[in-house]
Formats: structure tokens, sequence, C-alpha cells
């Protein structure tokens, strides 16, 4: 089964959000929880067990949006110890993301070219969110009948085993 790292309130504020009403679920929680799911990356634990994945909520926390930056910078960077690939291969191959508390077509669209649509899985945020206006929104999103699909229960079924 995948394990799901997901945000929680923050042991200590995150210095550039204080003062603003950043450092939770607005901002705060999608950047500490995508870096979480990379130092998992980072640390090699997808070479050592490969079959291990990772669910992250909120869109991929902010993962899909900056592959082709990361794997920029990571040619400067040595891990320790090295992995295989370069970080978005990881991403693309051990990972899985969530809709939740993100009802909005541009995000989606990015994340399912970025990773494609059998690795998406429709949630809802609660408590952050409505549960109608996360409905509303999939329901009403430009999707092909074989991705809302995948995305509204198929990728849930196969991935969870239900």
């Amino acid at each position: 089964m995948p394990i799901y790292i997901h945000p929680a309130i923050l042991p200590a504020p995150l210095a550039v959000c204080e003062g603003y009403p950043l450092g939770d679920a607005v901002w705060g929680w999608s950047f500490e929880t995508g870096a979480h799911a990379l130092r998992v990356i980072m640390a090699g634990v997808s070479d050592r067990f490969p079959g291990a994945k990772l669910i992250v909520g909120h869109m991929g926390e902010l993962l899909p949006f900056n592959l082709a930056r990361i794997d920029d910078r990571y040619d400067f960077y040595e891990a320790n110890p090295p992995i295989a690939h370069p970080p978005s291969w990881y991403v693309k191959h051990n990972m899985y993301v969530t809709t939740s508390g993100v009802n909005d077509a541009a995000p989606l669209l990015c994340t399912q070219l970025v990773l494609g649509g059998d690795r998406i899985m429709f949630a809802v945020d609660y408590p952050y969110q409505r549960n109608e206006d996360a409905v509303a929104f999939i329901d009403g999103v430009t999707l092909s009948d074989t991705d809302r699909a995948l995305i509204c229960h198929g990728n849930a079924e196969r991935v969870l085993k239900l």
C-alpha cells in the first residue's frame, strides 16, 4: 500500500510566513509537505524499495509545477546517497497526487500533462474545502472520459485496492 504524506500544523512557523496568513493551508503546508516528499526521494528510498509508492495531496504539493527546475538544479547537487535517476523520475514513477484543495483547471491540466491521468486521484480537502465545490469542479472541468474515470475513481480503486 502507498504511504500518504499529509500536511500538519508546523511545530514552528516558517520564518518567511510570519506575520501573514501563509504558514498553514494557504502556502506553508504545501511547501513543507512537498519538501518532505523530495527528502524521501533524495534519500534513495525509492531506489532501495522500488515498489514503495507515495501519495501527496493538494495537486502534488507544488512538485508537478517545479520538476524541471528541480531536475536542472539537481545537477549541481550530489545526493548522499546518490539516486539512480533525476528527482522527476521518482515523482512520475513512485508518486500519486490528489486534487484535494485545488479547484482550478490550470493546475489540474498541468499535473495531468506532467504526471498523466493515471497518477491523479480526486479528493476533497475537508474541512478546508466544501465537498460540493470540489464535486462541482471535477464535474465541470474538461477531461476526456478516460481521464475522468481514472481521476474520479479508477486510480483510487487500483492504487488502494478498493
